[in-house]
């Protein structure tokens, strides 16, 4: 994915394996938008190292980029040290629900049912 900008060519933000990862990341970017359209609390995802989901594990960054992996597979990509986690680890859980689940979450209050008591919920699959 490339961010545009006014004055030229955009600058790379995200690398996705495939078009479900893709989804799962457009969505949550959007969320927020959607959330703050409907006058409904912003969401904190928690996105340090130790919050990463299930079965997934970041890579160092390399060249200005960390990996997110599962089965020592690349899953995603994000540029930044800090930065890439706050895109890397709510994603790694995001990855976990259906689409329609993720919409019912970011229309939802407090999140539910990827969020609950401000932490990331079991996975239901």
């Amino acid at each position: 994915m490339i961010e545009l900008t006014d004055d030229g060519p955009g600058e790379r933000m995200f690398y996705a394996a495939d078009a479900t990862v893709m989804e799962c990341f457009v969505f949550t970017v959007l969320g927020d938008d959607v959330r703050d359209d409907l006058d409904l609390p912003y969401l904190e995802f928690p996105a340090g190292p130790a919050d990463i989901a299930p079965h997934y594990h970041l890579g160092e960054v390399v060249n200005g980029w960390r990996t997110l992996l599962c089965a020592g597979s690349p899953v995603a990509a994000a540029p930044g040290d800090h930065a890439s986690l706050s895109v890397l680890v709510p994603l790694s859980h995001c990855l976990g629900f259906g689409l329609d689940e993720l919409k019912q979450s970011f229309l939802h209050q407090r999140g539910a049912p990827l969020l609950r008591g401000g932490r990331y919920a079991p996975r239901p699959r």
